[in-house]
């Protein structure tokens, strides 16, 4: 048994703190939140079970908080949060609030890498807008979709855009980077950029504005575009969005995984969307239309420019193009 005798302590949200104060010098806001989110999972799980400090931690607590995970989220999830907590836990160590060596036994799940060219095809893309403005026109969802597969963007610019950033006239919307109200762009203010929207964007948007979004403001006084009676929604929210509608049964397609609705719990429980095989997450719609949209010989420093990504970045992570793909787009161009 772990002699916890000579260690401080220190509650898990404390712990917290002081991680987050820590790390805020050297981490991005995006991924800074992102911390203090999946830890905060952790300390509400501890204050569920009774663990008042985490000197009182053991490899069990933690093996159980895994287990706790594993049931909302999908491996790759579940992988990248054990990661975050391990690194809360290191530090804990390091400030005498927790056994030294506990963070080693944080057990990461074995998965499948994402695959390089796990993206949302044009067909599947076409397959979700089709339905959505058949049957949901206008509504956020589809607002939401139409937006992120014609402009590339991450989740975490959708959720930053207010509706005045939107400006129909001239048929575009405005990136802002606003951390000081809770809406940091990923790459800071070198993010911001008028993105250019088509007709039909524009329209979708439109009519959303005017019909469909709740009349609300934020926490901040702000109207955000994509909004809830609450105010404006967070990334979670809109990821959910996505993983619904990519699955083929939610747009009336059948199983292809041969499951009875009944029984799926990717189906019948909106958490758990994210489990469904054929599901997609908004950074493959991103790394799908980026593609796309060098399949349509778009400028690289355009579409580097529009989804504020390097040209070498976008190269190496976001062409999810085969290499006969890549020859007939040159084909064409030079044709």
């Amino acid at each position: 048994m772990n002699d916890t005798t000579q260690l401080d302590q220190i509650a898990p949200e404390t712990v917290l703190k002081l991680y987050i104060s820590e790390r805020e010098p050297e981490l991005a806001a995006n991924t800074l939140q992102s911390h203090r989110y999946v830890i905060e999972q952790f300390v509400e799980w501890c204050d569920t079970n009774d663990i008042d400090t985490v000197a009182d931690l053991t490899g069990r607590d933690l093996h159980e908080f895994r287990i706790a995970r594993r049931e909302d989220v999908n491996g790759n999830t579940l992988r990248s949060q054990l990661g975050v907590l391990r690194q809360y836990v290191q530090f804990a160590e390091s400030i005498e609030a927790a056994t030294m060596g506990l963070a080693a036994k944080i057990r990461m799940p074995q998965v499948e890498r994402v695959s390089r060219d796990g993206r949302v095809t044009e067909d599947t893309a076409t397959a979700v807008l089709d339905y959505l403005r058949k049957f949901q026109y206008a509504s956020r969802d589809h607002a939401l979709i139409q937006l992120l597969w014609k402009t590339g963007v991450r989740v975490g610019t959708a959720r930053a855009f207010d509706t005045t950033d939107f400006d129909p006239d001239e048929r575009t919307i405005a990136a802002r980077h606003r951390p000081e109200t809770d809406t940091p762009l990923k790459n800071g203010k070198r993010a911001e950029r008028l993105i250019a929207l088509d007709d039909e964007t524009t329209e979708v948007l439109t009519d959303y504005v005017e019909h469909t979004r709740p009349n609300c403001v934020d926490s901040e006084g702000r109207k955000p575009l994509f909004a809830s009676e609450h105010g404006r929604v967070g990334c979670s929210t809109l990821r959910r969005v996505v993983y619904r509608w990519t699955r083929p049964c939610k747009r009336g397609e059948g199983c292809p995984h041969g499951r009875q609705k009944e029984d799926c719990e990717a189906y019948r429980r909106v958490s758990k969307g994210s489990q469904c095989p054929s599901t997609h997450s908004p950074h493959e719609i991103r790394r799908g239309a980026i593609s796309h949209l060098l399949t349509e010989q778009t400028p690289v420093r355009a579409i580097s420019d529009r989804a504020d990504v390097s040209e070498r970045v976008l190269d190496e992570h976001y062409d999810a193009r085969s290499e006969k793909e890549k020859a007939e787009t040159r084909r064409e161009y030079f044709e």
